[in-house]
This record gives C-alpha cells, sequence and structure tokens, in this order.
C-alpha cells in the first residue's frame, strides 16, 4: 500500500512537470495605452485637456499619418474621427495655420454629430474672435446646442445675437437676447 502511494505521487508530479513544461509561452493582454498605435491618441487627449492646444494637433496628425496605410476598421475609424475631432479643435484653439480649413474638412469628413457640433461651436468662435461675424453667422445658426453645455449654449447665443446686431438685423438679435436671460436664470 506504501509502494501505491509513493508510485501515485511521483506519478501526479510528473503529470504536473508535463504539463508545465509543455504549456509553452504564456499570452496575456496588452493594455490599450501600451499599444504603440495608440500611445498618440492618447498623449493627444491629454494634451488637449492640459491646454496644449499646438502639441494636441502635432500628436493629432501623428496619430492620423500613422494609420492611413492601414486598413481601417470600425474600431480604428472611432479613433480616426476622434483625432481629426481634436485636430481641429486644437488647431483652432491655437490658431494655427489653415485651420479653419482643418475644421471645415473635419465637419465633412466626421460622422459623428456630437464632434460636428462642437467642431462648428468651435469654429464659429474662431470667426467670432477674428471678427469675420458674416463667416461666423451660419455656423452658429446650423450648429446645434445639444452637445454644449449652458455656458456654451449662452455664449453661443449671446456671439450669435452680436453677429446679427452688427450686421442690422435687430429682429433676430433680440429673441437670442431675451433666451440668454432665461438660461442665466434657470441656473
Amino acid at each position: 500500500m506504501i509502494l501505491q502511494k509513493k508510485q501515485w505521487h511521483t506519478f501526479r508530479v510528473a503529470l504536473t512537470t508535463f504539463m508545465m513544461l509543455s504549456a509553452g509561452k504564456g499570452v496575456a493582454q496588452v493594455l490599450v495605452p501600451d499599444l504603440s498605435q495608440n500611445r498618440p491618441l492618447i498623449l493627444m487627449e491629454e494634451q488637449y485637456q492640459q491646454a496644449h492646444y499646438s502639441l494636441a494637433a502635432q500628436s493629432a496628425r501623428e496619430y492620423l499619418d500613422m494609420t492611413a496605410a492601414e486598413q481601417v476598421t470600425g474600431k480604428r475609424k472611432a479613433d480616426i474621427n476622434k483625432a481629426k475631432y481634436y485636430m481641429a479643435l486644437s488647431g483652432l484653439k491655437a490658431d494655427l495655420p489653415g485651420c479653419a480649413e482643418v475644421a471645415q474638412n473635419a465637419i465633412k469628413d466626421i460622422d459623428d454629430v456630437a464632434y460636428d457640433q462642437r467642431i462648428g461651436f468651435t469654429l464659429a468662435q474662431y470667426y467670432f474672435h477674428k471678427e469675420n461675424l458674416v463667416a461666423a453667422i451660419p455656423l452658429y445658426e446650423e450648429t446645434g446646442i445639444s452637445n454644449l453645455n449652458n455656458t456654451e449654449i449662452a455664449d453661443a447665443k449671446f456671439e450669435l445675437a452680436y453677429c446679427y446686431f452688427n450686421n442690422r438685423q435687430f429682429d433676430k438679435a433680440e429673441p437670442l437676447l431675451l433666451s440668454i436671460k432665461e438660461i442665466k436664470d434657470g441656473k
């Protein structure tokens, strides 16, 4: 009986050793930030959040250049749209050369309503601050407010009312100014 127990124990040790050695190399999942193709995308978001707009635009361009030669899957398409979105916003906020054209192209290329509205709003503000009020008006009119917070909505309405007022469209400016008062009172 003792001999059987020793044989059984030896068999279990040998079997365990064999299984461990034959398992081969173990494979683990790699975290998304650690994937080399995602680093510029993650870096771009961090730079934008820290108001380093020129760097964020540069990281977005780097990411888009990397993905240009690849075949685009659904997930990659969403990441490409995100990079175009951040490149447009960063370019406008940093006042980079050609940023208005980049933003207009992004609005055409991206098929995400939220991104389009945010880019349209930022582009309208860009024109407003550049005192190109005629170019700002259609952007403010076309851009929806569903993806803006109350402060941004109030800013958009005030800036559009200002544009109307300077273009002597007083009948369009007055209701906007009244709606701003309602937004501010509702806080």
